[in-house]
């Protein structure tokens, strides 16, 4: 923060910029959102080995436990906390979910992500 700056809007010459970003200050009304229905829970499958990642990359087995236990609980509507020890792999189960409700459930986001 100490080496933020802040500029009036009187300063900013370019009239089209500033409307910009007055429009994305604009929070969007909900009539525009766009949701998707959850998909029932009997279509919910384990994963009995790892899906192939970009550069080939696959899952450990306790990483592949997480996913089958995040997606379970996504498709039972309950909320699920990731927690072990460091360096177990929270972050790639994180985004092995999203991955697969990207290309498996075909919902795009957002998602709301909370982490230390």
């Amino acid at each position: 923060y100490t080496e933020a700056t802040w500029e009036f809007a009187s300063d900013v010459k370019d009239d089209v910029k500033m409307t910009e970003y007055h429009n994305r200050q604009k929070p969007p009304s909900p009539k525009s959102w766009k949701t998707k229905p959850r998909p029932p829970t009997s279509e919910w499958t384990k994963y009995e080995e790892s899906p192939q990642y970009k550069g080939g990359n696959e899952l450990r087995n306790y990483q592949l436990e997480g996913l089958n236990w995040l997606t379970f609980c996504w498709y039972n509507k309950r909320n699920s906390v990731l927690a072990d020890e460091m360096g177990l792999g929270k972050t790639v189960q994180t985004v092995s979910v999203l991955n697969h409700l990207y290309t498996q459930a075909n919902i795009h986001g957002p998602f709301l992500i909370v982490a230390p």
